[in-house]
């Protein structure tokens, strides 16, 4: 999920995506990849905010969060949903 805010530069774009594609490619572990995925959904959308959710038991828990504030990614990662339609509204509701 991401939240679009800009125009994205074309050349900043593709090297993000790039840069996820090699860490996806070269991963040992999951969270870094992710982490790298979510970098490149925002700067390829031109967003001010990206989040990686991943489903844990009944839960959907937002497992990479990339944003334009360090304060804001920190308080939304590891936030706990419990579905896809809440995920949305309790990103606004921290917004």
């Amino acid at each position: 999920m991401a939240l679009r805010t800009g125009q994205p530069q074309l050349t900043e774009a593709l090297t993000a995506l790039a840069a996820a594609s090699r860490a996806v490619a070269g991963a040992e572990r999951l969270v870094p990849s992710l982490e790298a995925v979510a970098r490149a959904a925002v700067v390829a959308t031109g967003s001010d905010l990206g989040v990686i959710w991943l489903r844990s038991r009944e839960q959907l828990v937002a497992a990479a969060v990339h944003a334009e504030s360090e304060t804001l990614a920190a308080e939304l990662e590891g936030l706990r949903a419990p579905g896809s339609t809440k995920t949305l509204e309790l990103l606004h509701d921290r917004l």
